[in-house]
């Protein structure tokens, strides 16, 4: 009996010293990371895979604040389909 008590004892406070460490995610944070252009689309031109012209268009996402983020443009001149325009 006391063996049983002792474990039940060992068992509740392993339950209540158990806890979940939950992190809030942002908005921000969220949509942070790299994404690769797959496709351009344009009222003129249909829809084209990339990389057009052996180029790409890589987007970094940064978070800058809770529901503001910085976004950089990676990619190299590549005519019509560039970024610019």
């Amino acid at each position: 009996m006391k063996s049983k008590l002792v474990y039940l004892i060992f068992l509740t406070y392993g339950f209540v010293s158990c806890g979940k460490s939950v992190e809030e995610v942002t908005p921000a944070q969220a949509i942070s990371g790299t994404f690769l252009a797959k496709t351009y689309n344009d009222v003129v031109s249909p829809l084209m895979t990339y990389p057009i012209n052996g180029k790409t268009i890589t987007l970094q996402i940064n978070p800058v604040s809770r529901d503001t983020v910085q976004v950089k443009v990676l990619s190299t001149k590549n005519g019509f389909y560039s970024p610019g325009d």
